[in-house]
């Protein structure tokens, strides 16, 4: 049997679904530089079409977003984003 993946292993993410919720937290007057850097996201790292980061550290900046844009729907309003553009 496969051991399971730690919860620390890095995922890979496409970078346009970081880049459409750091748009959503912009709009919504969030301070994005602020967000990226106490999750240790460059703005070089959502350059490139792909990000590897520790599953823990998505999570975080997922849990952030939606606490900074006080936002529940936030996942949502990212789907629709992506899935219209």
């Amino acid at each position: 049997m496969t051991e399971p993946a730690a919860v620390d292993s890095p995922l890979r993410f496409p970078t346009p679904y970081l880049r459409v919720i750091a748009d959503h937290l912009n709009r919504s007057g969030v301070d994005v530089g602020a967000w990226r850097t106490a999750n240790g996201l460059s703005d070089a790292a959502l350059s490139d079409p792909w990000i590897e980061l520790p599953a823990t550290t998505f999570l975080a900046l997922m849990r952030d977003a939606i606490e900074l844009s006080g936002d529940s729907a936030l996942g949502l309003l990212i789907g629709e984003r992506l899935a219209a553009g």
